[in-house]
């Protein structure tokens, strides 16, 4: 089973993939407290008019320990289907 920083690892293509299977408000919530590095490689697969919204969320985003914890698993777990229906590989 991977972890959230993992997804450091993906390349772009699988970056882009996975972005488009997650919802929106899902991703904010996972990335919140994220390392910039793995923010930037986030960001770096969306627009700069997407970064900007998000990076505007995230400042006003207050979310709980859990709830970024909760939306990391999910994720992992949307990731880790990904993985399994070989449409990304594991980091």
């Amino acid at each position: 089973m991977v972890n959230f920083e993992e997804c450091e690892d993906l390349t772009d293509a699988e970056i882009q993939t996975l972005l488009e299977a997650i919802p929106r408000d899902l991703f904010l919530r996972a990335i919140a407290g994220s390392n910039e590095a793995l923010k930037q490689r986030f960001f770096k697969n969306l627009s700069a008019k997407a970064v900007q919204c998000i990076e505007g969320d995230l400042k006003q985003l207050r979310a709980a320990a859990d709830d970024v914890e909760n939306a990391r698993r999910e994720v992992v777990g949307i990731l880790q289907g990904l993985i399994d229906k070989g449409t990304v590989a594991a980091p």
